[in-house]
């Protein structure tokens, strides 16, 4: 029986994140990562925090769980940099990425066959800023990628 299947969410949505962006010109440059890696000297995308609740509404033959649903979220962060840039070229592609991660989510919100048990994948909630220092700039967008799944 599974206790969660965060990590199995988070890692498919990198996968998939990976092949999407290696598949289009202007975006093959993107590095994709499970976890936050550095020096930040390019576009990039990483996995974040995550989160989960699960409602026990019973438990039978003493140890022996129950199948259950898992909600949660995890976040997944884009970070665009440049040199002697204007901040609005990196906000653009930032955004750039991220329209990509929506539309591939709102095509599939149940994401094929990816996860075993998932039911549902959705964009909850978005949170960004860019930066200035010397002569490098940068922006990042976090998105909070909610999701509903069967465990068994």
């Amino acid at each position: 029986m599974a206790g969660t299947r965060k990590y199995e969410i988070k890692r498919a949505l990198l996968d998939y994140l990976g092949e999407l962006y290696k598949g289009d010109p202007e975006t093959k440059h993107v590095q994709v990562a499970y976890s936050a890696f550095q020096p930040p000297e390019a576009d990039r995308i990483h996995g974040g925090r995550t989160r989960s609740s699960q409602k026990y509404e019973y438990i039978s033959g003493g140890a022996v769980r129950a199948p259950r649903e898992e909600r949660g979220t995890v976040d997944i962060h884009i970070m665009t940099t440049g040199h002697n840039q204007d901040v609005e070229e990196t906000d653009q592609r930032c955004e750039r990425l991220g329209h990509m991660l929506e539309n591939a989510i709102a095509a599939d919100p149940k994401f094929g066959d990816r996860v075993a048990g998932l039911a549902w994948l959705g964009i909850t909630e978005t949170e960004g800023d860019s930066w200035a220092a010397d002569h490098q700039v940068g922006s990042y967008l976090i998105y909070t990628v909610g999701y509903t799944a069967r465990l068994d």
